[in-house]
């Protein structure tokens, strides 16, 4: 039976005999499974940190889009100090119960676990509906719409995760150290959980960022010439520097012909980012929960099918989702790490200042 931990699971199959008693030292695979822990603690501390400072003192980085990757460094962030934190107690715990209730456990890990998934699917959505249809997401996809839907989301997410304490919680026929979902919560929930959460945004994210892949550069080229008609001949560009020239001798300040090009190409870079970004952020998702999310579906009806060394190497790969995207960001946009270190070199003087 494997046990979540944010994007994670951290159990293999089902219950041994050192869970029931706690009498045996923390073996080989859990000493594995509480160094990744660490690891991932400390980057999506540090990396998803950076991602919301960065667009809290870089105003260009304010865009709708940008929300959606700061509310998901916010639900990574809370995978990597809360979730998982709450699960090391499980691999410390020596004794026959749990150190925290589970429901509690269960609650903390569901929440955020749902909340990314979530985001990313609206992350991906977001690009498709910009590519697809780019004058109804100018006029629809803005800062107040995206944020109801964030708001939206931790709300679902919120009343969802609760709902074990409302009726769908079993109680387990032997208590054990760790807090396995299908010794706490009923089949019926655990279906739900994923069909709703993960198999059907896996199936939103597998749509969208095929699609990403296959019509970006030629939508971005359809947007550009529907958007504004560009002439780059030489009278054009004569007649935009006699009419710059007459403009100033009036003392006017209307922007040359000129500058709606520029702005335009500008802004086709930044819709290629942006969807460089989406398809980066969605694909490492796709390929680092799904090995997990096939074990947990599998492991409802047959708890002891899916081998100790594949679930762990799918556990540690889990477990590295929580603390990747801030990473991704910076690999594939300049701004980003530009203000990366621009963060840091604040941090830096305020420390200084302080000592």
């Amino acid at each position: 039976m494997s046990t979540h931990v944010g994007n994670v699971s951290t159990s293999s199959t089902t219950p041994t005999t050192s869970d029931l008693d706690g009498t045996d030292g923390i073996t080989d695979a859990e000493i594995f499974t509480l160094v990744v822990m660490l690891v991932v603690m400390v980057l999506s501390l540090v990396g998803n940190l950076l991602v919301i400072g960065a667009v809290r003192i870089r105003e260009s980085l304010r865009t709708p889009n940008n929300i959606f990757l700061v509310n998901l460094a916010l639900a990574d962030l809370g995978q990597g100090i809360i979730a998982i934190p709450l699960r090391m107690t499980e691999i410390f715990n020596r004794g026959t119960e749990p150190l925290v209730p589970c429901l509690m456990v269960l609650y903390v890990t569901i929440l955020f676990f749902g909340v990314s998934m979530i985001t990313v699917a609206m992350i991906s959505t977001d690009r498709f509906i910009a590519i697809r249809w780019p004058f109804l997401y100018v006029q629809y996809f803005t800062k107040g719409s995206v944020l109801t839907s964030i708001i939206c989301t931790w709300l679902f997410m919120v009343i969802f995760s609760s709902v074990p304490y409302l009726g769908a919680a079993v109680t387990p026929e032997i208590p054990t150290k760790f807090c396995f979902y299908s010794q706490y919560l009923s089949q019926a929930y655990l279906l739900t959980m994923f069909s709703l959460i993960n198999i059907l945004i896996i199936i939103i994210l597998l749509f969208t960022n095929i699609y990403l892949l296959k019509q970006t550069l030629r939508h971005i080229i359809k947007i550009k010439s529907q958007v504004v008609p560009m002439s780059w001949d030489e009278n054009s560009h004569n007649r935009s520097e006699e009419t710059s020239q007459t403009q100033q001798a009036q003392g006017t300040t209307q922007p040359s012909s000129l500058d709606t090009p520029n702005r335009t190409r500008a802004r086709y870079h930044r819709e290629i980012k942006a969807t460089k970004v989406t398809i980066a952020v969605v694909g490492f998702t796709i390929v680092l929960t799904t090995p997990i999310m096939v074990i947990d579906l599998v492991s409802v009806w047959c708890p002891i099918c899916s081998p100790s060394i594949i679930t762990r190497i799918a556990v540690a790969m889990a477990y590295a989702n929580s603390c990747v995207n801030p990473w991704i960001f910076a690999g594939f946009n300049r701004l980003y790490r530009e203000t990366y270190v621009e963060v840091l070199k604040r941090i830096r003087k305020v420390l200084l200042c302080r000592s």
